[in-house]
Order: structure tokens, then C-alpha cells, then sequence
């Protein structure tokens, strides 16, 4: 290719000239000037004329300027190709270059630009210029419209796709490619600014332009269009040759930026390897040359690197200046290997004996198929790396390395926003550690620290696929699980906070497992906001704490009906298909008096039980129930479902049954039973009968069986649970009140209801020996109800520390892991046990409003 140069600075001839060998384009002829310039277009020398003219714009309009530009206007030069070159922006030249077909005009700025503006000017001998056929994607709800302005653009030349709404709209731009979306801002589904966003925000149409079209001209419309990403706004009541123009405009801009963005690419490859640091090694890692550019970057001079070993040289240590080891180096291992490596980020040092943090490519080096070594090219990262850690510190938090509020937050409306397209739920968990503030006041903060970011790695464990975990705020964390079943919310839950469960830490030379309260919000389609959803969450959690800790909680939103419909319906669904294939078990747990224990004689590790057998054996009947994939699901999980969907007592009645055909089978009462009896069963006229004639049967003594009154839901009707319980009493049951001290209204139920046994809810119980508060509160309900003639049993029982201490306050029974497992009834071997059974069964009538305290108690 023939060029010619016009261009009276000598150091910007030099610049133009190297940049056009860079190119290959070698094959140049220089004016002195202008007029020169003119005159060599004119008689050109040996008759051969030029392919293509390059010229520098001068600071003043000069005549001689003008006289070229007339004659690159006229017809014989009118399709020569001409790129102008300017420092600073020009109205007059700008529009000549428009106006005349082949020029292009650059600024000196972009001078690297130059040898694609040439390409595409003038392309060489057997090559074609690339034609850009613009695909463009219309939207537009109105099928004349599409078809007009379809019809409009094809004629022009363009492929068109079009689509009728949002959603329509967005799967049309990621299952095509696209230059440019036109898109009516008034749409079915949703505004064209809500489309736009979304392109922009999918990596997959990011890059395609947008513009909006609409019939009303609304400053607000279009101020929230080009707030979307959208660089254009047209109108339907435009001419038609207005419109096209508009169009050409951003093809034509669009063209360009991907012009420049190619030649951006190949440009940057060059000037990355130019300035990248380059050493060789042989096969023993001595350096055996250095680039310029590497000897700056680590501070040495010429030659001073050439036969050092580069591991005792650049990089024997790490970060932190701690020394490294030659067979923890993996760059080391390529040196001797031959291995390549891509991208590994490492760290040099400089002369200086300060780190420089790099990224690393090493290349092997075969001359005639012998391995002589390896070359590695590394460049500075430190700048990125800063960059890199400010985005970090902004969305991460610094202790647990979890994601932080505002990223959480940003990730929740994300979804948010997805989830009004599906019908899919997720589930948003908020976690709150129990007692933390005790981990801080016994161990230190620095513990409760380091406890925090035990707990963040263990919840992470449980992460899977776009799950996502944050700490919001102190000692609480909140997940994002996608994609939920509402039937297994709860098991999904009680997974996270058994993976609390397991961190431990050490306070009093003892050593304390950690709990935590877990409320759960579902995220359905209906969501409204983010801080609609935490809130949610976090009032769960809330009851959670308030039903006595350790424990979940699901929020159901009432108002979202389809949240209510399909949890109802599964779990009812599930509940009554595991009534009907038994697939529920019993488990137990040991029960122990006080008075068979000996202080001083108490274990500090392991079960009392069966190590102590009392005379008096009690167990309490645990019911799990076999989860759709086999897992056993404590009642924590399924009772508060169950109650909801009022599928209780047919669950309570199944148990009742089943206790009584295995009491029957052994032929005897080998202990006492308590077995958990819900308030909604308490309350159920229809229910005390079915009970009562199982209980009747010859084979099983009713004195043997203890109900457990569960404060999981409030009693609404006393007077019919005082029935429920008075019948039950009169032929030999007993009966206990369960959580008390945490539950619903427990000193209103101890007046009102003839119960046998208090059960002090494990919340008092568990840090009974860190704490005076839980001492005295349980010192204080095992005195009401010995003032009442009741018996108490200690909930939650740990330590050999915490036995002592009931025994001592005078609490009649023990249970929990100290005492023993649980375990399944059918595991356990009653040989040699006799239940204790009461000589007559304990009555209580006590009337509305009857003073208990008169006597003492009940006779």
C-alpha cells in the first residue's frame, strides 16, 4: 500500500512512521507541506498514484489546507482514502469528514487507532473490508408497530428480531447476538427501562446498546431511561429519515467502539509484553538473562541477577518475610519439572528486601527438543492487588472473611428482583448465637473472636451452589439458601444450627459447646423488599430465643397466600403419608431421681446411665419422625407444623396407640413413660375418649404413663384441658408440665392445671454453675411447686457441675446427655427394671379461682 504523509513536524512524522512499521505499512512518500502534498496527489511520482493519504490537521486553518481539502473533494479524489489527524477536536472538519465517504479522523491521542483506521480505509491487496451487519432486537407491544419499524430497518439493511414484552425481550437477547435494542417504554410486564437495566446487568447482553422508544415526550421517562443504561431516545411521531439517522448514528458509534476495542486488545498485548518483566532459568533455576524491564521492577542493575539461583534469590519467602521452603515453591518444582504455569501470583523481592507481589507465566524452553530451562514473564500486581483488597474491605467483613450487610443486602435484591419471574423459593436464615455475651464475659473477647470465625468456616461448610452466607452484625449471621422445598425448610435449618453445634471453646479449664436460635423467612415471588424479608427472618429468630433457645423458627407470612397454600398442603401431604406408613419411631431418653446420686461420687465424663440404675426407672418418649430421604427429623422439625395444619392429635393419638401395643408385647411396666401430648390434643373434646379407651385395655397399667403438657402453643381453652387431665388422672395417669418457666403463660397453667411434675426448662439449667441468675430462678421454681406438692424434674442437664447443683437446690429428677443418650426404644434392654407405680392415683379437683396456697398444696 502506497501512503502518502502530510505532516510538517518532524517528531510527529517519526511517531506516524513507527506506528505504520508496526503495522507492516512501510511503503511511504513524504510532503514537505501542503501545497507539496496537493501537488504530489497531482502528479504522482512514477505515475503510480496513492492508495491512501495521511495528514496532520495544523493548529490554524492555513490557505494552503484549505486548497488540499478542495482538492480531496473533487470527483477524481472524492474516494481516496483519508485519515486526518488533529489535537484537539474540529466542528468544520468533522462535519467534511461525514459528509465525504472514505476519511476517517483521528485524534493525535489516539494514534495507536491508526493502522486499524488504515485496515479499515484502505485494506490490502486481497483483502476485503469487513462488513458490519447490525443485528438489532425491537420491542414493542403493538404488532403494527413492530412490523413498521421492522419493515423500516430491513429495508435499510438491518437484521431485525422482534419481541413483545420484558421478559420476552430479555430471552431474545440472551439466546441471540444483538448490536442494538430498540425498546417501547411502555410494556405489558413491566417499562423498557426495567429491560434496559436488565441487559445491562446480564453479562450475557451487557454489551448490547440500548434506546428507547416512546410516543410521549416525559422528562421523567427519559431521565429513568438513560438512568437505566439507555444512550438514546426516540420518538414515534418522528420522520422516518430522522428515525434511520438516529439509528445509522449508533451503528455507525457502535462500529467504532468495537473497532477500537479489537484494536485496544492487540495493542495491549504488545504493551503488556513490553512492559512485563522476563528472565530465563537453566535446568538448575540459576537466572541466565533479564529484561530491562525485570531488573527495574526488583530493583537490580544490568547483569547483577545473571547466574544467582532464583528461588535463594527472588523468591524465598513469603509475604509475611517467613521463610520458605524449596519444595513448597511451586515455581521452584517448574524450574526442575518443566512444567508450565499460567497466572501464578507469588511473591518476589526486591533488592530492597521488600515484597513485591507478582503474577507469573513460565514457559518451557526446548531448543531441538532439549529441555534448556524456562523462560518466566511476570508483571507487578501490587496496584490491582490494593484495588482488589478496597472492593474486598468494602463487601466483606474483616474477622470471619463472610460476606458483610451490604453485600448480603445487594445479593438479597438481586434475588428478589429473579424470584417475581418463578415460582421457585428461597429461604433467607437468620442465626443468632446463643449466650455470646457470656463467651465474651468468661473467655475473653478474643476467644469470642476467634469462635466467630469458627462459626463462619462451619457454616460455610454447609453452603451449597449459589447459596450464600454473611455476618450481619456482632454474633449474627444470615444465609441465603435458593431454590427451597418448603417441606424441608426446616431440616435445611436444623443443618446449620447442628454445624453450630459442633464449635466449642474453652472457658473455667472446661470445655462449652456453642448454640444457636435460627429464624427462617421465605423469599417467594411476593416479596416486597429486603428489609421486609429480614425482618421476617429476624422476628423468627426472636421466637426462637422466647420458645427457650437452641431451637427454630419458621416465619409464614399470612398475607402471602401462596407461601401459606403450598406449605400447608406439603406438609400436610407429608404428615399424614408418615401417619399412614408408620414412619415415625420412638426414642428415649433417661429420666433419674436426685435422690439415688451421691454428690461426691458423680463421673465427671460420661452417662450416669445405665452406670446408675435407679429403683424408680423413668424415660421420656421422644418421637422422631423418617424424613422422604430416610433421615430421622426430631420433633422440633414436624411438630410445629403439624400443629399448624391441625394434624396433632391424630399424631398424638398414634403415639398413645403404639406405647400401648409395646407395653403390651412386654407383658409388664418396666419404667415410667412420659409421653409429650399437644395443647391443641389437650384441647380436643373428640380426642380425650380414644385416648381413654386405649388406656382401658388389661395389659397396660395407666399409673405407669406420664403426660407431658408442651408449652409449644397456648391453651385457649382451660377449662376443656382441666376435662382432659381430671379423666386421665381419675384412672391412674399423671401428668407434667413441660418448658416451664419459658413457655406460654407456665404460672396461669400451675394454677389452673392438676399437674404431678414440673419440668424447669433447660434454659435455666444449662449454664446453671456460670451463672447466680439461672441458680436462683431454679432454686425458686422448685420451691413454688414443692409449696404445691409437685415434683420437679431438671430439663438439659450437661455436666457432672450442673447435677450437683439440682441436687443441692433439691430437684427431685435429672435428664439430659449428662444422665443419658437418646436412644431408640427398641435398642433398649429393660431386663431386670420394674416401674415404681404409684399405690393410688394422685387426685387434684381444684375449682376457678381456688386458692392453692391455703393448705399448702393438693392432698
Amino acid at each position: 500500500m502506497r501512503l502518502l504523509i502530510i505532516e510538517k513536524s518532524a517528531t510527529l512524522r517519526h511517531l506516524l512512521i513507527r506506528t505504520l512499521r508496526s503495522a507492516n505499512l512501510t511503503e511511504t512518500t513524504i510532503a514537505d507541506g501542503f501545497r507539496h502534498g496537493e501537488l504530489l496527489l497531482k502528479q504522482p511520482p512514477d505515475d503510480q498514484k496513492f492508495d491512501a493519504v495521511i495528514m496532520g490537521v495544523p493548529a490554524g486553518v492555513t490557505p494552503e489546507f484549505e486548497s488540499l481539502l478542495e482538492h480531496l473533494s473533487e470527483p477524481e479524489t472524492w474516494k481516496l482514502p483519508v485519515l486526518l489527524l488533529s489535537h484537539e477536536e474540529n466542528a468544520h472538519l468533522t462535519e467534511w469528514n461525514r459528509i465525504r465517504p472514505a476519511s476517517e479522523y483521528l485524534l493525535w491521542a489516539s494514534f495507536a487507532e491508526i493502522p486499524g483506521a488504515m485496515s479499515k480505509l484502505a485494506p490490502a491487496e486481497g483483502e476485503h473490508p469487513t462488513a458490519f451487519h447490525a443485528r438489532i432486537l425491537f420491542v414493542d407491544d403493538s404488532k403494527s408497530v413492530r412490523e413498521s419499524y421492522r419493515k423500516i430497518l430491513e429495508d435499510a439493511g438491518f437484521t431485525v428480531v422482534t419481541a413483545v414484552t420484558v421478559q420476552e425481550g430479555f430471552k431474545a437477547a440472551q439466546e441471540g447476538v444483538f448490536d442494538l435494542a430498540i425498546i417501547d417504554y411502555f410494556l405489558p410486564d413491566g417499562t423498557g427501562d426495567v429491560l434496559c437495566a436488565r441487559l445491562r446487568e446480564n453479562p450475557q447482553s451487557a454489551s448490547i446498546t440500548t434506546a428507547i422508544i416512546t410516543g410521549a415526550y416525559r422528562e421523567g421517562i427519559i431521565k429513568k431511561c438513560l438512568e437505566a443504561g439507555a444512550i438514546e431516545c426516540m420518538f414515534k411521531n418522528e420522520a422516518k429519515e430522522l428515525f434511520l439517522t438516529r439509528v445509522r448514528t449508533l451503528i455507525r458509534t457502535i462500529e467504532a467502539r468495537e473497532s477500537v476495542e479489537a484494536e485496544r486488545r492487540r495493542l495491549d498485548g504488545i504493551l503488556c509484553s513490553v512492559g512485563d518483566g522476563v528472565y530465563g532459568v537453566d535446568n538448575e533455576g540459576r537466572v541466565t538473562f533479564i529484561n530491562p524491564a525485570g531488573s527495574d521492577l526488583l530493583g537490580y542493575e544490568g547483569q547483577d541477577l545473571i547466574g544467582e539461583l532464583a528461588f535463594e534469590t527472588l523468591h524465598y519467602a513469603r509475604e509475611d518475610g517467613s521463610p520458605k521452603a524449596d519444595t513448597e515453591c511451586p515455581l521452584r518444582q517448574a524450574y526442575f519439572s518443566g512444567d508450565p504455569m499460567h497466572a501464578f501470583e507469588t511473591v518476589f523481592w526486591h533488592k530492597e528486601r521488600r515484597p513485591v507481589p507478582v503474577e507469573c507465566t513460565v514457559f518451557p524452553l526446548s531448543i531441538q527438543n532439549r529441555r534448556e530451562g524456562s523462560v518466566i514473564v511476570f508483571r507487578d500486581i501490587a496496584e490491582r492487588k490494593s484495588i482488589e483488597q478496597l472492593r474486598w474491605d468494602a463487601t466483606h467483613d474483616p474477622l470471619t472473611g463472610l460476606a458483610n450487610r451490604q453485600r448480603f443486602v445487594e445479593r438479597l435484591a438481586d434475588d428478589i428482583r429473579v424470584s417475581k419471574e418463578s415460582d421457585a423459593y428461597h429461604a433467607l436464615l437468620y442465626l443468632d448465637l446463643d449466650r455470646f455475651s457470656f463467651v465474651n464475659e468468661t473467655a475473653g473477647n478474643a476467644t469470642g473472636d476467634q469462635l466467630l470465625a469458627q462459626v463462619g468456616a462451619a457454616l460455610s461448610a454447609q453452603l451449597t451452589g449459589a447459596d450464600m452466607l454473611a455476618r450481619l452484625s456482632a454474633d449474627k449471621f444470615v444465609i441465603l439458601i435458593h431454590d427451597v422445598e418448603l417441606e424441608n425448610v426446616f431440616t435445611l435449618a436444623d443443618d446449620f444450627r447442628a454445624a453450630v453445634s459442633q464449635c466449642s471453646y474453652e472457658a473455667g479449664g472446661k470445655k462449652r459447646q456453642l448454640a444457636a436460635s435460627l429464624g427462617v423467612a421465605l423469599v417467594s415471588r411476593d416479596a416486597e423488599s429486603t428489609d421486609q424479608i429480614i425482618e421476617e427472618a429476624r422476628v423468627a429468630c426472636m421466637i426462637a430465643k422466647k420458645k427457650g433457645r437452641d431451637r427454630t423458627h419458621v416465619y409464614v407470612p399470612e398475607h402471602d397466600y401462596r407461601i401459606v397454600r403450598d406449605l400447608n398442603a406439603g406438609w400436610t401431604r407429608r404428615l399424614r403419608d408418615a401417619l399412614k406408613n408408620d414412619r415415625f419411631i420412638f426414642c428415649c431418653q433417661p429420666i433419674i431421681p436426685t435422690a439415688d446420686l451421691i454428690s461426691d461420687q458423680l463421673p465427671e465424663t460420661g452417662h450416669l446411665w445405665p452406670q446408675v440404675v435407679p429403683e424408680a426407672p423413668m424415660f421420656e418418649v421422644l418421637l422422631r419422625m423418617v424424613g422422604e430421604d430416610g433421615r430421622l427429623l426430631p420433633a422440633s422439625q414436624f411438630v410445629p407444623m403439624a400443629e399448624r395444619v391441625k394434624v396433632m392429635p391424630e399424631i398424638d393419638l398414634w403415639v398413645v396407640s403404639g406405647m400401648m401395643r409395646k407395653l403390651t408385647a412386654m407383658g409388664r411396666a418396666p419404667a415410667i413413660f412420659t409421653i409429650n401430648i399437644s395443647n391443641l390434643t389437650l384441647q380436643d373434646a373428640q380426642v380425650l375418649p380414644l385416648i381413654r379407651s386405649l388406656l382401658d385395655g388389661p395389659h397396660v397399667d395407666p399409673r405407669c404413663i406420664v403426660f407431658e403438657i408442651t408449652e409449644t402453643s397456648e391453651i385457649t381453652n382451660i377449662e376443656a384441658a382441666r376435662k382432659f387431665i381430671d379423666e386421665l388422672k381419675a384412672i391412674g395417669c399423671r401428668f407434667a408440665l413441660d418448658d416451664f418457666g419459658t413457655g406460654f403463660s407456665s404460672f396461669a397453667h400451675l394454677k389452673h392445671l392438676p399437674v404431678d411434675f414440673i419440668k424447669i426448662d433447660g434454659v435455666f439449667v444449662q449454664n446453671m454453675a456460670q451463672s447466680a441468675i439461672d441458680r436462683t430462678m431454679v432454686t425458686s421454681i422448685h420451691e413454688i411447686a414443692h409449696s404445691l406438692g409437685l415434683e420437679t424434674i431438671a430439663e438439659f442437664v450437661g455436666n457432672a457441675e450442673t447435677a450437683r447443683l439440682l441436687k443441692e437446690a433439691g430437684v427431685d429428677y435429672l435428664q439430659g446427655s449428662y444422665v443419658g443418650a437418646i436412644r431408640r426404644l427398641d435398642e433398649l434392654d429393660f431386663g431386670g427394671m420394674t416401674a415404681k407405680i404409684p399405690n393410688q392415683p394422685r387426685l387434684r379437683v381444684v375449682k376457678p379461682g381456688d386458692d392453692l396456697s391455703a393448705d399448702g398444696g393438693p392432698g
